[in-house]
Parts: structure tokens; sequence; C-alpha cells
């Protein structure tokens, strides 16, 4: 296999991972654009937390990732987070999660959290994105189920209806929900309010703004706005900081026997 752009401390724990995902079969996930499903990206530092967006965006939108993950092997599609200058996960990537973990959180690395995407296959239709379909997202939660086992996350933040599914199916810690933060509907919602607004309703996001500049480079009052829902979402369901006890000083990673 290529040499990875990221690696994590923990090869053990990869590997179970990576077998994990060779050896899962499942005859309801019939068109998938790449059939091997991924496993998350692990950060050597892992401090538990656990993002989940979606599914990957495989249509021509992004044909040159498509073609470079049709010329990888199997092994390699399986590690495809780990390859690149971006992980691999649209909101991720783009900074959206991270700004509003930052909101949230301000004393937690959100570079130090694990990422990933809910449904672990993609489809297309007629060359436009197209939603996982049953199989694909009852494909996820098995896997899930059995990533589980070797990660035990502390908190798992789930972005989007099908990462909410998922989270509620296949994990037995906390959870805080927040809504896909597509750039549609985030951008038309986030129209309406002025940054000073948000601000002043939101005094932590403004401090973060201040802290991650750089993350707010592209698309300001959209990451804005999100973040004041991430914060008004936690304090919704449970409160922001009994949702992490002891993340911060989380033990060190280690890969654990599958049961």
């Amino acid at each position: 296999m290529m040499e990875m752009a990221r690696t994590a401390g923990n090869s053990d724990l990869l590997r179970d991972l990576a077998n994990l995902s060779l050896e899962f079969h499942s005859d309801e996930i019939v068109d998938a654009v790449i059939p091997e499903p991924y496993i998350p990206y692990v950060p050597d530092n892992w401090n538990r937390i656990l993002v989940l967006a979606e599914a990957q965006n495989l249509s021509a939108t992004n044909s040159a990732y498509v073609k470079k993950l049709i010329d990888f092997n199997s092994e390699a599609r399986v590690y495809r987070l780990y390859f690149g200058s971006d992980i691999g996960v649209g909101p991720w990537d783009d900074g959206t999660l991270p700004f509003a973990l930052a909101s949230i959180w301000p004393n937690v690395e959100v570079q130090a959290c694990g990422v990933s995407n809910a449904c672990l296959w993609s489809r297309v239709h007629a060359a436009k994105n197209g939603n996982p379909d049953e199989g694909m997202i009852q494909g996820s939660i098995r896997l899930w189920r059995a990533f589980r086992e070797i990660l035990n996350p502390r908190l798992v933040v789930a972005a989007g209806l099908i990462a909410h599914r998922v989270a509620a199916e296949a994990f037995l810690c906390d959870r805080l929900l927040l809504r896909l933060p597509s750039p549609r509907s985030v951008s038309s919602a986030a129209a309406f309010f002025p940054e000073s607004v948000m601000f002043e309703r939101f005094p932590e996001v403004e401090a973060a703004a201040k802290r991650h500049a750089k993350l707010l480079t592209k698309y300001r009052r959209n990451k804005i706005f999100y973040a004041c829902h991430a914060i008004a979402s936690s304090l919704n369901q449970q409160g922001k900081d009994e949702l992490l006890p002891a993340v911060q000083q989380a033990d060190p990673v280690e890969a654990t026997p599958q049961r």
C-alpha cells in the first residue's frame, strides 16, 4: 500500500479496523460507487470524540477523487481518509464542523477528534450525488457496531439525519445531534442574521472566531450561523459541559479485543 499522508500512532488499532472493513460483506449493497467501506480517521492524540457527517459525495463534481479511489487497491480504499491534504469528509474539511465544536468547547483540541461519515458507501444518480439507500445504512450500522468495540468513543457528534440514525443504532455513548451543514440550506438561513446579532446572542462563537480566524476565511457567515446552531443544540439536548465527562483527560487510545 502507498504511504499515507496522515498516520495514527496506534497502527494496531487501524489494522483491526481495516480488517473489519475488508472482511465485511452485505448482499444488500449493490450499487455503491466504491465497494469497500472505509475506516474513520483517528489522529495520534485522539480525544475519543468521534464526529460523523453523512456520506462522501462521489458524484461527477468530485471526479478526480473518484478516479483516484478507483485506481487504488482494496486496502488503500479502506484507508482513504488518510491520503491527501484533506481528510475526505466535506463539512470537516471546509472548517464548518471544527469551528462549531471549537465554539461549544473552547478547551477541546478539535484536531484531536476522530472524523468520518456515518454511511460508509456512496451512490450517484445520473452523475449526481445520491442519498444512501437502506442497504447501505444498515450495512454501516453493522460495521460501526463492530468498530465501536475497538474504538470505544466517549462522545459521538452526528451531523445530519442519516448520521443521527446510525449513531443511535450503533453507539452506546453520549451523542450530540446536529443538523447537516448543507451549504445551500445554511447559506439561506444565515443570510437573515447579521454577524453582530449572532455574536451578541452567542458570545462563545465570537470568542471562537477570534481564536480560529483561519477556519473562517471562506463562508464566514455560514460557519458562524452553524456554530450558533451547534451551541443551541448542545444546550437543548444535555448541556454542553455534561456531554464531555473526562474527555479532555482521556486515556491513551488502545486497541481492544473484539467481542
